[in-house]
């Protein structure tokens, strides 16, 4: 998260997330000025039809030479009314699997989205669960792993509402994504390396890293526990 203009940020692609729009209407207020600092190219979009903020529609533009981002992407949430961040966590999902495999940076502009009207902790989580899921690849087994483009992904509010909420709710997402990934990487063994011993290996193993306790049951203790 960074208090900072989205627009001044060098990036490949410059995402632009925007509620529903009327038939005749225009962009928000903050999405409007920024998208004037683009070209009006958003403005355009939406007068000709092609973008109308509709949840989870997405539309990506070549932006001109000497500005900051390379492409512009309007993203759409939706009604504002009976907004839920469910929609923000498959956003977040849509732009890695629309952008991670052709952008190495990538600047989402919050200033339209409304930071400290909703839950903003709760949001930016829903949202960044999104992007590092939709990045999971099991690849453990693979001679050339392809690993996504996608290595910085910047959340901009120009006035930097709402940083703590934000940041927190964006390094929870990493635990809990990092947690998904270690339980998927296991569920994704072949019969042969999945085998108890190595489980309770991998175990031991992330208990130590995170400075927990790890304890192994053997058959004859899960038989006393009635574990079948």
């Amino acid at each position: 998260f960074k208090a900072a203009e989205a627009v001044q940020e060098s990036a490949d692609a410059l995402v632009l997330p925007a509620y529903e729009i009327e038939e005749g209407g225009r962009l928000g207020r903050a999405a409007s000025r920024i998208d004037g600092l683009l070209g009006g190219l958003g403005a355009h979009a939406v007068a000709q039809g092609d973008f109308a903020g509709k949840k989870g529609e997405l539309l990506t533009l070549v932006l001109p030479a000497g500005v900051g981002a390379k492409r512009l992407v309007l993203a759409g949430l939706g009604k504002k009314e009976g907004f839920e961040n469910e929609t923000l966590r498959r956003l977040g999902a849509a732009l890695m699997k629309s952008l991670g495999s052709r952008a190495a940076k990538v600047v989402v502009a919050l200033d339209d989205y409304g930071l400290g009207v909703r839950n903003t902790e709760n949001d930016l989580q829903a949202f960044a669960e999104g992007v590092h899921l939709a990045a999971y690849r099991f690849d453990r087994f693979m001679s050339e792993a392809k690993a996504p483009k996608l290595k910085r992904l910047i959340l901009c509010d120009a006035r930097g509402r709402e940083a703590s909420a934000a940041r927190s709710g964006l390094k929870l997402a990493a635990a809990i994504a990092e947690g998904v990934a270690f339980a998927r990487d296991l569920g994704n063994l072949p019969g042969n390396e999945g085998r108890p011993r190595i489980l309770a290996a991998e175990s031991r193993k992330m208990a130590r890293k995170y400075g927990l306790a790890a304890k192994v049951l053997g058959e004859k203790e899960m038989e006393k526990e009635g574990m079948g």
